[in-house]
């Protein structure tokens, strides 16, 4: 199930860092200290790699969804 904007503003900081899935590979990480953050998690050239895609709530969750369909087109043509 998809991850709405509230539930990210409402995240709060565990003991140990934690990651709220979203769809097709993104995901927020909401660190110990209370920071939070938005990765991506593919597979480019046989290696998986989970690039940061920016800090919440400087990029939106809608944003953080567009940030991943470019990088996933990048990731297509082998960049």
């Amino acid at each position: 199930m998809a991850l709405t904007e509230l539930q990210c503003q409402k995240a709060k900081p565990k003991e140990r860092d934690y990651a709220l899935p979203d769809t097709d590979g993104l995901f927020l990480l909401v660190r110990s200290t209370g920071g939070k953050s938005w990765k991506c998690d593919f597979v480019l050239r046989g290696k998986r790699h989970k690039p940061g895609l920016g800090k919440y709530p400087a990029v939106s969750l809608a944003e953080a969804r567009r940030l991943l369909i470019a990088a996933r087109r990048l990731a297509e043509h082998g960049q």
